[in-house]
This record gives structure tokens, sequence and C-alpha cells, in this order.
């Protein structure tokens, strides 16, 4: 089965190869392409004045590792001490690197993580919640802790802008002549957005045959908000839970 990934690479990456996803589907006989959606831009300067930030928050939570990135280039490092918590295996690993004991990874998504947080921490937050976050979020994770009286202080961390060569390469893709893929696998409803207008005026009506899988529940909602069909959900953010999700197609 050939699949094309449209996400963004790892901040550690140097090719397509080292991407984790990439290496998990090759070695179980998929043919892979990865196309880059977003670049990013870091808010250092914003960040950067909230360096004592554990003296008026309780705890901090990052829902992406691109957050954690953005918080050490700033100059926020953990330790410890800190209550912090996270959204997925990837933050998580991030988040250690920069010191801190993550919780919450196992919760999948950020409504999840939420849950988990109310339900093992409530009494501890008793300062706001410090979540510095990219400038496009879904705002599931700050309701649910609000509806329960806990306050967020929300912080942009990191902007992103649309792969200047994304809609290029993808209609490549498409192209007569080239491997059509078989399946579209899309790891945020960011990226959805931004391939719009591909998905209805050439996907949908011309390519029906290819599936699309959604990286989690959000982006699967996105996919249907734009009437498509999603062939599978990945389960949680993890290069083994896609595997999972891809082998039910075959």
């Amino acid at each position: 089965m050939y699949v094309v990934l449209l996400k963004s690479a790892g901040e550690n990456a140097t090719s397509i190869s080292d991407d984790p996803y990439v290496q998990i589907l090759k070695k179980s006989g998929f043919t892979v392409d990865l196309l880059e959606t977003l670049d990013f831009e870091y808010n250092i300067s914003n960040l950067a004045e909230y360096k004592n930030w554990r003296n008026n928050h309780s705890c901090i939570i990052f829902s992406s590792p691109r957050s954690v990135i953005a918080c050490v280039k700033a100059g926020l490092t953990g330790n410890e001490n800190d209550l912090c918590f996270v959204v997925g295996p990837s933050t998580e690993l991030q988040a250690k690197k920069a010191g801190f004991l993550p919780k919450g990874a196992e919760s999948g998504d950020a409504e999840k993580l939420a849950s988990f947080i109310l339900k093992h921490f409530a009494s501890k937050l008793d300062k706001p919640i410090f979540f510095p976050c990219g400038q496009v979020h879904r705002d599931t994770l700050p309701k649910v802790l609000e509806n329960e009286g806990k306050k967020v202080n929300i912080i942009t961390a990191y902007s992103s802008v649309e792969n200047t060569q994304l809609h290029e390469k993808l209609r490549l893709n498409l192209c007569e002549g080239n491997p059509i893929p078989e399946c579209l696998v899309f790891f945020s409803p960011s990226g959805v957005s931004l391939t719009e207008n591909i998905l209805l005026t050439e996907i949908k009506p011309h390519r029906p045959n290819i599936k699309l899988v959604a990286m989690g529940r959000a982006t699967a909602t996105r996919l249907k908000e734009l009437g498509l069909t999603v062939s599978a959900v990945a389960s949680s953010p993890k290069p083994e839970s896609l595997l999972t999700a891809l082998k039910q197609l075959k």
C-alpha cells in the first residue's frame, strides 16, 4: 500500500527517513512518502517574559512537542518539582528532554488529558494553569478545565505557516503517470484546512478511492466537516497506532 503522510517533520529529523512514522510503516512493508504541511515560527520574546511562571501558576501543560521546543528556546526549562502534563508520547519525550517529569501522556488527546488532570490533581490546581501552545489550537482542553473552575493562562508559544511547496507536491502525487497514493494520512486539523481546496476539488470528485486516515478525533472531525469520508482513525498519536489503523484497511 502506498501511503502519503501529511505532517510536519520532526524537529530533529534531518531527512524524511528519520521520521518515526515513516520508519515503522516501511518496516511493515508500506511504501511511504511524507509531505511537510507546516513551517514554524517561535514566539521567543513573548515566552521569555514568563521565565518565572512558577511563581504564579500551579502547573504547566504542553499539548504538542513544538510548545516544549518553543519554551526551551525562550529559556523556560523544567525541573523535577514542576507539575507538568502532556498530550501524547512525542510531547512527553520533548518535555523530558527539557527537564520536566511529565504526566498524562497516555491519555491520548486533550479532552482525555483534561479529565485525567481533574480526576487526579484538581486539589493541586490552586493557581492558574500555564498553557503555552500554538497560535492555532483547539480550545477543548482549556474549556474542560475552566468549566470546572480552573483558570487557564493561554500563551502563544509558536505560530505555523503553510509550507510553500505543499500544494505543488500533493498535486504531483495525484497526477496521471505518477504512482497514485492509496491512502492519505492527516496529522492535524490544520493540515486538513491547508489542503481543503485540493481535497474538495480534486480528491473528492476525481480520486474517491483514496482512503483518508486521521490521527485523532479532532483531525477526523475536521475531515468530516468538509463532507469527506474518514476510512480510519488512529486511536493515539503514536506510530504504532497508525500502523494498526492502516493494517485494518488492507
